[in-house]
C-alpha cells in the first residue's frame, strides 16, 4: 500500500509536496497533479464565473509525465514535489528517488515557462560547457560533471525542460565510489521519453 503525506506552503507562492511511502515508484501522478493544481486554482475563486475561467485553465495545464522504473542503485526512498511559484510563469514538477543508506540521490526535474515568457531552450554557454549525446528518439542531450554531481538535460515536448541530477549526501561531498557511468544517465533519459 502506498501513502501519500501532501502539505500546501503558501508563503508567497505555491508549493505542494507530496511524500510516497515503502518505496515504491508510482509510474503515473497525473491524476495526483491534476487535482493538486485543481485544489490550487479552485481555492482561490469567489463566484461560479471564476470557477469556469479556472477549469479551462486547469484543462490548459493538465501534464503527463513518465517516470523511469529502472535505477543505476537501489531506490529505497520516492517523493515527488510540484512547485508552482507563479501560476503564469514557471511550472516545475521534481521527482525524487533515493537510498538512505548510501545516501545516493537522483532528482528528475522537468520545468516549463508559461505564459508570453517562453525561453526555455537550452542556453550556448550550457551547451559549450557539456558533453553531446542523442536519446533514442533523436533529441539531444547534454551531459556535464564535476566532483559531487553529475546531471543531464533536454529540451522535452510540450516546451519542457528535462534533467536528471544525481548526487550524494545532500551534495555536501564527492561521489567518488559511487560515480555513475553515463550510459546509466542516458538510461534514464530514454525511459522516460
Amino acid at each position: 500500500m502506498i501513502r501519500y503525506k501532501c502539505y500546501i506552503n503558501t508563503k508567497g507562492k505555491y508549493h505542494i509536496v507530496c511524500n510516497s511511502q515503502g518505496g515504491v515508484v508510482i509510474n503515473n501522478r497525473v491524476i495526483l497533479i491534476i487535482i493538486s493544481i485543481g485544489l490550487l486554482f479552485l481555492s482561490a475563486c469567489k463566484n461560479e464565473s471564476e470557477i469556469n475561467i479556472l477549469k479551462e485553465e486547469m484543462a490548459a495545464h493538465s501534464y503527463t509525465f513518465n517516470e523511469p522504473t529502472s535505477f543505476p542503485f537501489v531506490v529505497n526512498e520516492v517523493s515527488t514535489e510540484m512547485d508552482i511559484k507563479q501560476v503564469d510563469s514557471l511550472h516545475q514538477f521534481i521527482f525524487y528517488y533515493g537510498n538512505n543508506e548510501t545516501t545516493q540521490q537522483l532528482k528528475y526535474i522537468v520545468s516549463r515557462v508559461v505564459g508570453e515568457k517562453k525561453d526555455n531552450l537550452i542556453s550556448e554557454k550550457d551547451k559549450e560547457s557539456s558533453i553531446e549525446y542523442t536519446l533514442e528518439n533523436g533529441r539531444t542531450a547534454y551531459f556535464t560533471e564535476d566532483e559531487s554531481s553529475q546531471s543531464i538535460w533536454w529540451a522535452s515536448e510540450n516546451g519542457f525542460l528535462s534533467r536528471f541530477m544525481y548526487f550524494t549526501n545532500k551534495n555536501r561531498t564527492g561521489l567518488g565510489e559511487y560515480r555513475l557511468e553515463v550510459e546509466d544517465f542516458i538510461e534514464l533519459a530514454n525511459q522516460v521519453q
